[in-house]
């Protein structure tokens, strides 16, 4: 369950460029915002599709070109009692999944806002649900069922999307036809691109195939150049290239003196430089629009605008009177974004969109963070503070006007700004893309805009990879569904690869298995030796998985001699890693390390000696040699983070602290732990992040550091609970008491290890059960609840001689035999002291042992 805010006539958050149908302010007369003969064109088409000849437009202009407006100014015409209007801008902020889900809705929301379509929606579907097959019956009626339950509250902006469980992506696009199969849709999709994910585009196309709907679907799109198909999604170039006969196109020519001086005479202003405004805002309507509201402003409307540019109008200017004075800069600190700074914060900023973290501008290039936030708010004529992102912890700005951010972006187009633009790119590949989707998306086309077209085409690739598990899962489905369609190889096999991939990290062994056959097969009649070797080494990877090392070992070798004869030499390296993993898992350490030479002989790279070093490091910490497992993992960690293998160099990160530990190097453990942490929060990895900090929760108690030790435990602890990992909450909880416990907060700490005590059960693993009974007794001690106390203590006795922790079988009936002392129980106190004297004796506990027998005497009086 989705929720969705319904804003205005959209579903989604309309965009800044967009002006349609709104009445300009002097007169009754409509506002101009689209040339007459382009309506007209996109109105022709809506006349076909109404009358049953479904229709697919590409419009296609830059950004501010007048998509929006154009569509917005034929829908005027259009009844919406009696044609569904779904209008969607997508966003690149979201994957397959949450695409989908925004198109649903919208769907919801046409519907909701037409009460009388929506039930004669329902009555239609209703009446046609038996001419459909079972699966599509599903659909209908759970789309139906959806639109009963999801209903918005009166008065409230926001309702739930129920999607159908089987296939929502194929689901959606049923749907979708069955309704215009009896009621014209216009289904207004701005900004296609922004969709990276093969489930959009394969929904389009299996509407695109069919023409006897009553449908229109307007795709708002920007033109394609060289630069362009470095970025644009793979899936809509290639959609785009094999129906280009069945996709209708529109092109918005920019506007010149003409329609620049019929916008503003619609909107009442008397401008005179109608042909300098329409170059300086390079004939796209939107900024024709917000130049001309700036000028009115400013009182400019009547001049010729000779001297000025677009950067000459931006009020890039910023008060310093606002600013306090920067402080002395000190080595090793990050400095202070002043005055002088303005214009570099302000094109950082520019690359990042209309809407911009600042704190992740001030970490692009080492500014103060605090500093950033008062030079952007000391810049309010130029830009607007928004909202707080919890997820990247600081203020989100945004550009007063769309026209402002071109200006800058137009001012920095020379050798020195693509340079920077590249280097600012570089640092989000490496800091922010493993966090995920939007970041790949935003990264890759600044590469693209600014000259790096390779790299642009490479993490394109990561976007379209970047889908989640279940959504690869419904386009193989939807594939399969819609098999009449000459879906091309090239797609078939990405579906493959991507879905294979995941479920060998995490789907079920047996399925996943049969799937990988599929593939092989598929592969195979194709004579793709690559992809054949691939689907065999992804096999190998399954098997290691199932811990079948035998049939893992005999997969890698059948896949290695695959890429020997294509003479692939990095996936041979590849391959012989995994081998080496595999003799290391099955204990043959000679076996790895040779399969280590052999990998680095064949592809000596940096990610093939990250890998390596790592292995090395696993069989250096099998064979208990921590100090050289630390320096391996060291290397893995350095040569990884160096080349972006930013999962790698985490895990590396890791075990190079738990082997400093290992080594008895403290200090250099907890340094070591809490930069992984750091990394692994802003990776937001929380599985490895909790690992890390609980870990250095224990490093930092050995150094005695118990505050810093609380704070990680209590991290610990929380993520423990957010992950819902139910079996790690009476640790966490106990490490948290543990840590009160040494800080003296002995209230604090008993009430905790009460919870803790409260959730093991006699199957949890003694060691653990034997510290928590240990640990209540000092707690109990300390408040006075004797006891408590000696419940604690006695528990803790018993386990301790059941997994024959000698050393703590002495403090616990050490601990016991004093209480019984001071309660003048001699005896009881007699027969504990001689049970903790013989398990001294047993642990070679010499110290001990004599303290524990003067006791003993005073106990029985020898």
């Amino acid at each position: 369950m989705i929720d969705f805010g319904v804003l205005g006539p959209y579903i989604a958050p309309p965009s800044p460029f967009a002006f349609g149908a709104h009445v300009a302010d002097s007169t009754n007369a409509p506002l101009f915002v689209v040339r007459p003969a382009d309506v007209e064109v996109l109105r022709g088409h809506l006349a076909a599709a109404v009358a049953g000849e479904a229709r697919a437009v590409l419009i296609e202009a830059p950004l501010g070109g007048g998509k929006r407006a154009a569509v917005g100014e034929l829908l005027r015409g259009v009844n919406t009692a009696d044609t569904v209007v779904v209008r969607v801008a997508l966003s690149d902020e979201e994957d397959g999944l949450k695409t989908v889900l925004r198109l649903y809705g919208a769907l919801y929301g046409a519907l909701y806002r037409e009460p009388q379509l929506k039930g004669r929606v329902e009555l239609t579907l209703n009446g046609a649900l038996p001419s459909y097959p079972k699966r599509v019956q599903g659909w209908i009626q759970a789309f139906i069922e959806g639109l009963k339950k999801s209903a918005p509250t009166p008065g409230e902006d926001s309702f739930q999307v129920s999607l159908p469980r089987d296939n929502p992506i194929t689901g959606l696009g049923e749907i979708i036809a069955a309704i215009a199969t009896r009621i014209p849709v216009v289904l207004d999709l701005q900004n296609v691109f922004n969709s990276h994910s093969i489930a959009t585009f394969a929904m389009l196309e299996a509407l695109v195939d069919r023409k006897d709907l009553h449908l229109l679907a307007l795709l708002g799109t920007e033109s394609v150049d060289e630069v362009a198909r470095a970025w644009m999604p793979a899936p809509w170039l290639d959609l785009q290239d094999r129906r280009a006969e069945q996709l209708h196109k529109l092109v918005l020519a920019p506007w010149g003196a003409d329609e620049v001086a019929t916008y503003a005479t619609s909107k009442g202003y008397s401008l005179a430089a109608t042909a300098r405004v329409a170059e300086l805002a390079q004939g796209r309507p939107a900024f024709v629009a917000e130049l001309c509201d700036l000028l009115n402003e400013r009182g400019l409307l009547d001049s010729d605008l000779a001297g000025e540019t677009l950067i000459s109008l931006t009020p890039t200017a910023v008060d310093a009177d606002e600013l306090e004075e920067a402080p002395e800069h000190k080595e090793g600190e990050r400095k202070y974004a002043t005055v002088d700074a303005a214009p570099r914060v302000q094109f950082l900023s520019s690359l990042l969109g209309l809407g911009f973290p600042s704190g992740l501008v001030a970490d692009m290039d080492g500014w103060d963070r605090d500093s950033v936030d008062d030079l952007f708010d000391a810049s309010e004529d130029l830009v607007k503070e928004l909202q707080f992102s919890k997820g990247l912890n600081t203020w989100v700005y945004q550009f007063h006007k769309g026209i402002y951010r071109q200006a800058i972006l137009d001012a920095n187009a020379t050798p020195e700004g693509h340079e920077l633009a590249q280097r600012v790119a570089t640092f989000l590949e490496r800091f922010l893309v493993p966090r995920g989707y939007e970041f790949i998306v935003k990264t890759h086309r600044m590469y693209a805009e600014h000259g790096a077209l390779q790299r642009a085409v490479a993490l394109r690739s990561m976007a379209l990879g970047a889908d989640r598990p279940d959504v690869w899962a419904m386009i193989q489905d939807h594939v399969k569904y819609h098999a009449g369609i000459a879906w091309p190889e090239p797609m078939r096999r990405t579906i493959y690869l991507n879905l294979v991939e995941r479920l060998v990290q995490n789907g079920d062994p047996d399925q996943t298995e049969k799937l990988v056959q599929e593939a092989i097969s598929w592969a195979k009649e194709r004579n793709d030796g690559f992809f054949v070797a691939w689907l065999t080494f992804a096999g190998s990877r399954l098997d290691f998985r199932r811990q079948d090392m035998y049939r893992a070992r005999d997969r890698a070798k059948d896949a290695l001699r695959g890429y020997t004869e294509l003479g692939d030499k990095g996936k041979v390296a590849e391959v012989e890693n995994h081998l080496a993993l595999v003799e290391h898992q099955d204990g043959n350490a000679n076996a790895a390390l040779e399969h280590l030479r052999l990998a680095l002989e064949a592809n000596n790279t940096p990610p093939v000696q990250a890998n390596a070093e790592f292995i090395r490091g696993l069989i250096a910490r099998q064979a208990k040699k921590p100090a050289d497992a630390a320096e391996h993992f060291r290397r893995a960690n350095e040569i990884g983070g160096s080349v972006g293998m930013a999962q790698l160099a985490l895990e590396a990160g890791f075990f190079y602290g738990e082997a400093l530990v290992a080594s008895q190097q403290v200090q250099k453990a907890a340094d070591v732990l809490l930069r992984v942490a750091q990394i692994a929060q802003s990776l937001q990895n929380h599985a490895r992040e909790r690992a890390t900090v609980a870990l250095l929760a224990q490093v930092r108690g050995m150094l005695h550091q118990y505050e810093g030790a609380l704070q990680m435990a209590q991290r610990s602890l929380q993520l423990t609970q957010e992950m819902k990992l139910e079996r790690f909450v009476p640790m966490d909880v106990f490490n948290v008491a543990f840590f009160q416990l040494q800080l003296g907060r002995n209230t604090e700490a008993h009430a905790l290890l009460v919870k803790a005590r409260a959730m093991i059960t006699e199957s949890d693993d003694p060691n653990f059960r034997r510290e928590l009974h240990l640990q209540f007794g000092a707690a109990a001690l300390r408040i006075g609840e004797q006891a408590q106390a000696m419940d604690g203590f006695g528990k803790a006795v018993a386990l301790a001689n059941t997994t024959k922790a000698w050393p703590r079988l002495v403090e616990a009936a050490e601990a016991l035999a004093d209480i019984h002392m001071a309660r003048g129980q001699k005896a009881e106190a007699a027969k504990l002291l001689q049970q903790a004297v013989t398990a001294a004796e047993a642990g070679n506990l010499r110290e001990e042992r004599k303290g524990l027998r003067r006791k003993l005497e005073d106990a029985t009086g020898a």
